[in-house]
């Protein structure tokens, strides 16, 4: 009973904070005092420190030798590495999804992106994205490569806003728009090329980002 007691302390800190860095509340270089983080969650220090442990295993935190817990900063080189594993992994997921979506979740799918044609700003819009792109993954029936993309993107939301614009929006409704025309016609190279052109922009901009800062 004491053992499951404090794995449910452990993850309800893990949880919060990893949901903060991924929302943004949590800012890059940010100092994660545990005596602060125990005195929140009303728990000792114990369960931080295990928490920090995930949090670094996962890339979320770094912790430095006698200077504690910071919220790691994302490099050109981690951006790098995390879009190629995305890039192709969720061209895969795209690719085995067009075999096993019917009819009725292409149109489900095509409400999605009328849903996003609402979205008057980039914050709302980087979520109906998302949307987007998990649901066509969820029909690659492999929730191993669904599970490892999800939590991918959830270390690339520290990324700067990929949508900075109404252009930006537009264009990716577009795109969103023709691979949907592209999995109805169940055409897998379309699927392919279509979705490698639409991450490697976003790449590209994200890439442009970060290189001004």
């Amino acid at each position: 009973m004491i053992m499951k007691k404090a794995k449910t302390k452990m993850n309800l800190v893990y949880e919060n904070l990893k949901k903060e860095i991924i929302e943004g509340k949590l800012k890059p270089e940010e100092r994660l005092i545990i005596a602060h983080i125990s005195e929140r969650f009303n728990v000792s220090s114990i369960p931080v420190r295990e928490a920090f442990q995930i949090l670094a295993s996962e890339g979320f935190i770094e912790i430095l030798p006698h200077a504690g817990a910071i919220v790691k900063t994302m490099s050109l080189k981690d951006i790098k590495e995390i879009f190629e594993i995305r890039f192709n992994l969720e061209v895969l997921a795209a690719q085995l999804a067009v075999a096993n979506m019917s009819n009725s979740n292409l149109s489900d799918l095509e409400e999605i992106i009328e849903k996003s044609k609402q979205a008057f700003d980039p914050l709302t819009y980087d979520r109906s994205n998302r949307e987007f792109h998990q649901f066509i993954y969820s029909f690659a029936n492999n929730q191993r490569l669904y599970n490892i993309i999800d939590e991918l993107w959830n270390n690339s939301s520290r990324y700067p806003r990929v949508f900075q614009s109404n252009e930006d929006l537009s264009l990716s409704i577009s795109e969103h728009t023709e691979i949907l025309e592209a999995l109805k016609a169940r055409d897998v190279l379309l699927v392919k090329e279509l979705m490698e052109k639409h991450k490697t922009r976003g790449f590209e901009k994200i890439y442009e980002l970060v290189s001004k800062k």
